[in-house]
């Protein structure tokens, strides 16, 4: 396996659930192949940010593949910038960072629209009497975004396989509303080249199309369309089929990996006699690890030369033979010692850091492993701390593993029958991403996290990979910022960096911007505690808020709610008392005048001309 790490960037959206569900989908498959040390997950429009992910990375070599089905705006401008790459390098964290073309533009994204034409019919060999419809976004302001469209179906029709092949778009001619005048088959099949099944895929293609005049209601696939028979596939990105093709990207790029699974779990006895072997052969180079000390005396005459030592005794002179013996005798002292430097690592990394935090593992070992065994209080088991709505509890099992288990702060004393139980990381990713009422979360450290669950971890890093999704780049900002290397960047940088659409957000002025801190980036809001202010030196006034983890520059949804308060500066009185009637709307739709945070700020404004 390679030591490099993947990292996914896709759009992701403030509004819609499923635009970030293909490429968890794509990651957590690549993940289970185990052909990176890790993966991970970047989003423009949600968390964790492209500017955040990378600091998440321990690996030196990083390889980013931007899911987005052509070439454009986003991949030639927005991601290499939030990026910060130069030259192959990450600007942030000095790692090498290998930025691959999109996975659309890859020749392999050809069977996958084809695959995903015979997955809709139903028919391994659909294509005889058979017109395919391949349809993209595509954009008069970029070239390059219909390009990618129209060169899989120039490979699709060299094959022969479909009768007719056509290339239509949403954006420009010819335009899918015109589809049955584009074809002479009386069967169709319309794959949308697009990464996610959205409000694209999901209305608009389908009523365009005319496969129903209301998409909310739903349709038939296969339906009637002007005397046609219509197959409507759904997006593209959706097949399970692209996450080879996005290792197929990596390898292309130069990325050398192998699959494997997990190791099976050994029994007991058979993990003691694995950590005495490896300290008595750390001993030759030197062991000296919270208390514990090993050496060995290469210079010594005989083979007498091993030295153990702890707190509370220490031995000297011995054979390699009493060495494992005395060893086998001080277990918790060898297995801390394994644990952390064996099957932990990472010394210097945040990952190693939070975890140690966890357990509180600054106190002697001794009485650290009574606290993970539930011998200091009889009524407690283990060690528990509180990570944003998170309860996180580190313990030991009857054979001296550790084990970790994650529920919500508010199910800390729940029973186990009361609660649903999972053991995989990206279950709790997926149940997070919504309130118990069911509402989308955009914001991941906003505190509506849903309750009623817990998970077991199996390790270390499951318990991590589990903090990551719930608060991603938590753990890391948070390290950096205890080992005085927090990097902020303040809203003046931030805003000057917009394009497009959010290039208008450096005109908020200074008063707004204090309101819009005061209604969005306090605790009622969100979990994190805002680190940034206006520009360096040029403090806000609006509380901070008292989370443990910082927030180290404004969040894509804080600078979509700025563009939208200035909009809300230049209306009128009235438009701004019509929307003090608003009802409740989405938290991610900051443009609806009802919108919580739009409302904060509205009244923040008015307090503060009342003053």
């Amino acid at each position: 396996m390679t030591r490099s790490a993947l990292v996914l960037v896709g759009h992701g959206s403030h509004l819609d659930p499923r635009s970030a569900r293909p490429l968890y989908d794509h990651a957590d498959e690549i993940r289970s192949r185990g052909s990176f040390a890790a993966v991970h997950e970047a989003f423009w429009k949600e968390e964790p940010s492209p500017r955040e992910v990378l600091r998440t990375v321990e690996s030196d070599e990083v390889y980013v593949v931007p899911l987005f089905t052509s070439e454009g705006y986003f991949t030639e401008q927005v991601i290499p910038r939030e990026l910060r790459l130069a030259d192959g390098w990450n600007l942030d964290v000095e790692k090498s960072v290998t930025y691959t073309d999109p996975v659309g533009t890859h020749d392999a994204m050809t069977e996958v629209i084809v695959q995903r034409a015979e997955r809709v019919t139903g028919d391994p060999d659909v294509g005889p009497g058979v017109g395919l419809a391949v349809v993209g976004h595509g954009t008069e302001r970029n070239e390059n975004s219909a390009r990618a469209t129209r060169t899989h179906v120039d490979r699709i029709r060299e094959r022969g396989r479909f009768d007719e092949v056509r290339a239509l778009f949403m954006d420009e001619e010819p335009v899918i509303d015109d589809l049955p005048a584009h074809f002479e088959s009386d069967e169709l099949v319309v794959v949308p080249l697009f990464v996610a099944d959205g409000y694209h895929t999901q209305e608009d293609i389908p009523e365009d199309v005319g496969l129903t005049d209301d998409a909310s209601a739903g349709y038939d696939v296969p339906a009637e369309v002007a005397g046609r028979t219509v197959w409507y596939a759904g997006a593209v990105g959706t097949e399970p089929l692209v996450a080879d093709v996005v290792l197929e990207r990596t390898a292309d790029a130069g990325a050398d990996f192998e699959n494997e699974t997990r190791a099976s779990a050994r029994g007991e006895a058979s993990i003691r006699r694995l950590q005495v072997d490896e300290l008595t052969e750390a001993a030759t180079e030197g062991v000296d690890f919270d208390g514990l000390r090993a050496a060995f005396d290469r210079d010594g005459s005989d083979d007498r030369g091993f030295t153990l030592e702890t707190p509370e005794t220490r031995h000297a002179g011995l054979s390699e033979r009493e060495f494992r013996s005395f060893a086998r005798d001080h277990p918790r002292y060898v297995s801390n010692w394994h644990y952390w430097n064996r099957i932990v690592g990472g010394r210097g990394t945040h990952r190693r850091a939070f975890l140690r935090w966890l357990e509180r593992a600054d106190r002697p070992v001794m009485e650290r492993y009574d606290a993970l065994a539930g011998t200091e209080k009889e009524d407690e088991t283990g060690v528990t701390r509180t990570w944003g709505q998170l309860a996180l509890t580190v313990s030991l099992s009857d054979g001296g593993e550790r084990r970790y288990e994650v529920r919500h702060v508010d199910d800390r004393e729940a029973d186990d029958a009361d609660l649903t139980t999972y053991d995989d990381p990206a279950a709790i990713r997926d149940l997070s991403r919504f309130t118990d009422d069911g509402e989308y979360r955009p914001l991941k450290t906003a505190p509506t996290l849903p309750s009623g669950w817990s998970f077991a971890a199996r390790d270390g890093d499951d318990l991590y990979r589990t903090v990551e999704h719930v608060y991603p780049a938590t753990v890391a900002n948070w390290h950096r910022e205890r080992e005085g290397d927090l990097d902020v960047t303040h809203f003046e940088e931030a805003a000057a960096r917009q394009t497009g659409i959010y290039a208008e957000v450096e005109e908020l002025d200074r008063n707004a911007l204090e309101r819009a801190a005061e209604a969005c980036c306090v605790d009622s809001q969100c979990l994190k505690r805002r680190a940034w202010d206006a520009s360096e030196g040029d403090e806000l006034d609006a509380p901070r808020g008292d989370g443990k983890f910082p927030c180290r520059e404004p969040c894509s949804l804080f600078v979509a709610g700025a563009r939208e308060f200035l909009r809300l500066e230049r209306e009128d009185e009235s438009r701004r008392k019509d929307a003090e009637d608003g009802a409740t709307v989405r938290a991610g739709d900051v443009s609806d005048p009802a919108n919580r945070y739009r409302a904060r700020y509205r009244r923040a404004k008015r307090i503060a001309e009342e003053r």
